[in-house]
């Protein structure tokens, strides 16, 4: 398939991005079917989340609060395409700020994307928006005070609104498992780094056999180097009780040669190892920070790079360009 079909997409996401962060939705239609089914986790009134319509995802966009400042930024992008339909994630990470007389009050979030979309006759655009979001902090509380957020507790309990992403039923590498679309090999690395991100984000752990050798090697702080299987039990009941997760991932470097390659990836989201918050100020308020490193050794397989070896570094660093 001609590649045009995924840098549509790709063009076309970033265009939902850049209307979250002007809090305009002029050009929203550019990218969203007018009756597109949305489901945001964020949603009060109704407990799927639903914001349907283009009208619907317009209100959210235009009622945003008015900010001196916001950066949208989208990670771990894929879409998988297949006669006329794709199926495509991403992790967003956002700031948004208001200036005051110390610097800025901000809101930092990050929230993932499971989106179908269809290609009509004005191109591609989404049929289904669904995204949920995992992390919000900060003392811009007006940014998103009229949010939900689901509170850290383990189980189901009476008014729980559930996850709006099914890791099972809405996983881009099942619903379209013969993906039309020739990508670079970089383009599949990183895929598969998107794969290993969504499977632990939504517990959809069976797909971590398609991301790892079988005897592959997993080195991650606290728990000590582990193999393919020791490291899916560990996630399993680590992820008891804490239902938020994410992962999205900015390339520091790839390597490649004679089948192999060498990956240096550091997970964004600064905010989550923070002991206390930064003073954000016009003199820092575009800096980016991640919150770890991964450095992964890789092989491919057939038309597949699958991880080898993963060793995971916790720590704040700063990875502004």
């Amino acid at each position: 398939m001609d590649r045009k079909e995924y840098d549509e997409i790709k063009d076309r996401f970033a265009i939902f991005c850049a209307c979250w962060e002007k809090g305009s939705a002029k050009e929203l239609n550019q990218c969203l079917k007018s009756d597109a089914a949305c489901y945001l986790s964020i949603e009060k009134a109704y407990p799927e989340g639903g914001r349907h319509g283009l009208i619907g995802m317009s209100d959210f966009i235009d009622s945003l609060p008015q900010t001196d400042y916001c950066r949208v930024t989208p990670y771990n992008f894929v879409a998988r395409i297949q006669k006329g339909r794709a199926q495509q994630s991403a992790e967003v990470c956002g700031i948004a700020g208001r200036q005051g007389e110390n610097g800025y009050e901000v809101c930092e979030f990050c929230g993932i994307f499971s989106n179908e979309w269809e290609k009509t006759e004005a191109g591609w655009k989404i049929k289904t928006l669904r995204m949920d979001m995992q992390e919000i902090c900060g003392d811009f509380t007006e940014y998103y005070k009229d949010w939900y957020f689901e509170k850290e507790q383990k189980g189901w309990y009476p008014g729980i609104h559930l996850p709006v992403i099914s890791g099972e039923l809405d996983n881009p590498w099942k619903v379209i498992q013969n993906n039309e679309v020739v990508l670079s090999d970089e383009e599949l690395i990183m895929e598969t780094f998107a794969n290993y991100a969504f499977s632990i984000d939504f517990l959809s752990i069976d797909g971590l056999r398609d991301v790892f050798e079988a005897d592959s090697v997993i080195n991650m702080a606290p728990f000590g180097a582990m193999d393919r299987r020791e490291f899916m039990q560990t996630i399993k009941v680590h992820r008891e009780g804490h239902p938020h997760w994410f992962h999205p991932a900015e390339v520091k470097s790839i390597c490649i040669k004679d089948g192999e390659a060498y990956v240096q990836l550091y997970r964004m989201g600064g905010h989550r190892q923070r002991h206390r918050q930064i003073v954000y100020t016009e003199d820092n308020i575009d800096r980016k920070y991640a919150c770890a490193r991964y450095e992964l050794k890789m092989v491919k397989r057939k038309n597949q790079w699958k991880i080898h070896q993963l060793d995971y570094f916790l720590g704040i660093l700063d990875v502004t360009e």
